[in-house]
């Protein structure tokens, strides 16, 4: 399916000022991970965005993270994006934390992008790409599925990598 989701945001992109995409929060990681590498030279903001709670839930965080992911597709940024409770966060290196809390996702290793403040977004990184009208974007199709996921520890034994070798997987 996320072929699917990327295919659609690249033909989004071709007529719009930026992609907003409203995702479950299950997997909106993989998504987000994954279409920063099918969709690649942005000139435009993919934004991804969910919520912890439905929209008919008094309370619910949908409505500000929908609003705030259309603002960030509208910014001068450029590139794959998650919006969530008010932050903007890097697409490759995000985990959700916890299933409950509306701040449930955190980047790995990297402080967030920005925060919006009042509707405004603030930028906090400087590791941001900027919007670039004469950018052409790529799609990329193919995602190889011969992947081995495997938990690297110390005493780790190297012979087990000889395994997925031998029986074709092209990735660790």
């Amino acid at each position: 399916k996320v072929l699917e989701v990327a295919y659609a945001a690249y033909e989004g992109l071709q007529n719009s000022d930026g992609v907003v995409i409203t995702h479950g929060t299950d997997t909106l990681t993989e998504t987000a991970a994954l279409l920063t590498y099918l969709v690649q030279d942005l000139g435009k903001p993919i934004v991804i965005t969910g919520a912890m709670h439905s929209m008919s839930e008094q309370g619910s965080d949908a409505p500000k993270n929908l609003l705030d992911a259309v603002h960030l597709a509208m910014s001068d940024l450029a590139g794959v994006y998650v919006s969530f409770a008010g932050n903007v966060l890097n697409s490759t290196r995000l985990r959700k934390d916890s299933p409950q809390r509306d701040d449930a996702f955190r980047t790995v290793n990297t402080g967030q992008i920005g925060r919006f403040y009042n509707g405004n977004l603030c930028a906090m990184s400087d590791k941001i790409q900027l919007r670039n009208g004469s950018a052409s974007p790529t799609l990329y199709t193919f995602i190889e599925d011969r992947i081995l996921m495997q938990r690297i520890y110390q005493g780790f034994d190297p012979k087990l990598l000889k395994f997925a070798e031998r029986e074709g997987y092209k990735g660790l």
